[in-house]
């Protein structure tokens, strides 16, 4: 949901594992798979979550949602404050991430204008009344950038073949 979103410029909530159902999803990975609005605004995505989420005796994970009632979530959804939110922005991951090679190469090339749209909406987002954190640093980006991706991947395609097997066998 994350990738094809910000691909597409709109907007999607990735709910917490078990408070929308997974039964007929191709799941890539049980652990972290959820299905999950996508839609033009906040607002439209809230509403489509309040729609989607809920117990489901065919995802026996939906039991432990926390409540009876699915909320409203659009009515938490305000254009006009956002007082007392703290947001923290990451500039070194920023600052990392162009040393990257490979196959990321042709995607930095947006860098600049995809940092001057983020700016921009960090900008609105304190005229709501928002707090932002800048330098909130990721401490291991460094780390992280220079760890082996496909060990990053193996649990998760060691779960899409159990997963699609088990799918494909349903």
């Amino acid at each position: 949901m994350v990738s094809p979103a910000e691909k597409s410029n709109v907007v999607t909530i990735k709910p917490t594992v078990g408070l929308v159902s997974r039964d007929g999803i191709i799941p890539i990975s049980h652990r972290q798979d959820t299905a999950g609005p996508i839609a033009r605004t906040v607002t439209d995505a809230a509403h489509i979550l309040s729609a989607i989420s809920g117990r489901d005796p065919h995802d026996r994970l939906t039991d432990n949602i926390p409540f009876e009632d699915v909320p409203n979530y659009a009515s938490a959804c305000s254009t006009t404050s956002l007082s007392g939110f703290r947001i923290g922005v990451p500039r070194n991951a920023f600052e990392e991430v162009p040393k990257l090679q490979g196959e990321l190469a042709s995607a930095l090339s947006a860098l600049p204008a995809v940092t001057e749209a983020f700016d921009a909406a960090l900008r609105r987002l304190e005229l709501a009344g928002a707090t932002i954190l800048e330098n909130a640093n990721f401490s291991g980006i460094e780390k992280y950038l220079a760890s082996d991706p496909s060990l990053r991947e193996i649990a998760i395609l060691t779960d899409f073949r159990i997963e699609i097997e088990r799918y494909l066998g349903d």
